[in-house]
């Protein structure tokens, strides 16, 4: 049933109640209009001059009975202009009206034009043109993805305080675990106490007993940090915003998802700093090579250009490092890049200048690897970029407010492996890569990972190589799609953990950077740990909404969480770095 508004219940109530909708109804009135337009009817004054109406009086006379008047229905405004331009056609007419006065007449005759989508009301760039309905779409349709696998994945526990301290025996005698702890066997031979004296310097009291066994411990701690984000809705944006969509409700939610994402990537790659007893700040290249060609660009023949390199940590990135003056001789000349590898990088930011000083160098490019002298990271063959972000001269690859995330504690020396791949997969032996870490993981500490994350790149690369080999240690899924069909393509989901057997899930994180590899444990593999899970969010206060009191014109959101995030068995955890893009 349709809503009436003031101007459809007047028509409604004409048409005796039929039930249409608006533009049905609008297009029954506008003929109903018409009609009573087109009906002859005016009135006149004393003199015979038409006030209102469609007629005009052509003809008066007196008659015995009174006045007999003539009438006539007048011309429409197109019909008269319309006849005015047919006499006008006439050549006689034409010359004794003259040249100038014909192109005035033509003026005024052209300032009456038909109704259009631009005549009588016009329309601007981003508004609506003529006389016309705007089928416009309510609410808002959003475009933004939110996928956040790891905050559904992990567990989220309550906190007091501010900072979760746990301790951990580390390894005890003839474990797999512990630095320095002996090999320790527990064979025992008969011994004969000859001496019963009180014991002393000349009578030391025997007890037969097995080896005692030696342990190694460390005292953990987490500290809790504050997080949140914030929005505003002004009056005038909420007022005008009604009948469309709720505006507010849409900042709030919006916020919401910020702060889900804003978590998801902190959990990927957030850096605490070392005062916080995380990982720290991230070191800038040692070295950048730049080596010109001679070939292979546009760069001119004799220009000094320089490169500079910083390495990135997700939030933020190192200083960068220049590689110095480097002098191109060919007309055609490209620069080949390549650094050291950065011990935590999760990527590398490339700037390229014509000028020294970092204020010069704009970016060029984002990537994943470092290149070696073989095989350049990156070839800059122009032109010479002059906007954009310049090189960083500051550090800012650590956060204040924050906790290490899964690539920090997977690339750093406390993880079970760090496995520098420099290049591509192997095209040989596919897989080999990861297969070398799980039987290093293994080897240390009985490590049995579930789960490797990648980039889509990263991949599909490592899919395609295993699919083109003849070996057998991966997982493919191929669905149905219906009774008469199958999906076409394959790709692959897991690959087999040659060190144990187990399969080990192969899975894409949205916001992976390329070159990296996390290869996760999420169990230990033994029922003594006392740990559920290895990785955890602690909370001790979880997300929560504010709607902040109305002291300006505007309605005002936050959200606010108090917690952290750690893993309890870093040793357990591993990466792959420094993968060359397929």
């Amino acid at each position: 049933m349709p809503v009436l508004t003031k101007e459809t219940a007047a028509t409604d109530h004409l048409f005796g109640g039929a039930a249409e909708d608006p533009v049905t109804m609008t297009r029954r009135r506008d003929r109903y209009r018409k009609a009573i337009a087109d009906e002859p009817w005016c009135e006149v004054d004393n003199m015979g001059r038409t006030i209102r109406g469609n007629m005009r009086v052509v003809n008066s006379e007196k008659s015995d009975t009174g006045q007999l008047i003539q009438v006539q229905k007048m011309e429409s405004v197109d019909q008269a202009t319309e006849r005015v331009r047919s006499l006008l056609r006439d050549d006689t007419i034409n010359k004794a009206i003259g040249a100038s006065n014909l192109a005035s007449i033509e003026e005024a005759l052209n300032l009456q034009k038909d109704i259009s989508l631009t005549s009588p009301i016009g329309g601007g760039t981003g508004t609506s043109t003529g006389l016309t309905l705007v089928d416009l779409h309510g609410p808002a349709e959003e475009l933004v993805p939110v996928d956040t696998p790891l905050r559904n994945t992990f567990p989220r526990t309550a906190g007091v305080g501010t900072a979760f301290q746990y301790k951990q025996i580390t390894g005890f005698s003839n474990a797999q675990t512990g630095t320095g702890l002996p090999l320790l066997h527990p064979g025992i031979l008969d011994t004969t106490q000859t001496n019963f004296a009180v014991s002393g310097s000349s009578n030391a009291l025997y007890y037969n007993r097995g080896p005692k066994i030696s342990y190694t411990g460390q005292n953990k701690s987490a500290t809790y940090f504050q997080f949140g984000l914030s929005d505003e809705v002004t009056w005038s944006a909420f007022y005008s915003g009604q009948g469309f969509q709720d505006v507010r409700e849409l900042s709030q939610t919006s916020t919401m998802y910020a702060s889900f994402l804003a978590e998801e990537r902190m959990t990927l790659y957030g850096r605490g700093t070392s005062a916080n007893g995380y990982s720290g700040v991230v070191a800038a290249p040692a070295t950048v090579t730049a080596t010109p060609s001679t070939t292979g660009g546009t760069l001119a023949a004799g220009t000094t250009y320089h490169v500079w390199v910083a390495a990135v940590s997700g939030f933020g990135t190192s200083a960068a490092t220049d590689s110095g003056a480097v002098t191109t001789t060919g007309s055609t000349s490209s620069i080949s890049v390549y650094w050291t590898p950065v011990a935590g990088a999760v990527g590398y930011q490339v700037f390229f200048g014509a000028t020294a000083g970092a204020a010069n160098g704009y970016f060029v490019s984002a990537i994943g690897w470092a290149g070696n002298s073989t095989t350049a990271a990156i070839t800059l063959t122009g032109p010479v970029p002059s906007t954009g972000a310049t090189a960083p001269t500051a550090d800012t690859s650590t956060q204040a407010s924050g906790y290490d995330g899964i690539l920090p504690i997977c690339l750093s020396t406390s993880s079970g492996y760090q496995g520098n791949v420099n290049g591509k997969f192997s095209t040989v032996n596919p897989g080999t890569e990861l297969q070398t870490a799980f039987v290093t993981m293994y080897n240390v500490n009985l490590a049995r990972p579930k789960q490797v994350l990648a980039n889509v790149q990263d991949r599909k690369q490592l899919s395609d190589l295993l699919k083109g080999s003849s070996a057998t240690g991966f997982r493919i899924m191929i669905e149905a799609d219906g009774t008469a069909g199958h999906q076409l393509g394959q790709i692959v989901t897991g690959i087999q953990n040659e060190a144990v057997g187990d399969m080990v899930d192969l899975d894409t994180h949205p916001y992976m950077p390329q070159g990296v590899m996390p290869i996760l444990t999420h169990q230990l593999p033994f029922p003594n740990s006392n740990i559920t899970n290895c990785w955890e969010y602690r909370n001790v206060q979880d997300y929560m909404g504010i709607s902040w009191p109305q002291l300006q014109f505007s309605y005002d959101f936050s959200t606010y969480w108090y917690g952290t995030f750690f893993c309890h068995a870093q040793p357990w955890q591993g990466a792959l770095y420094n993968i060359q893009p397929g």
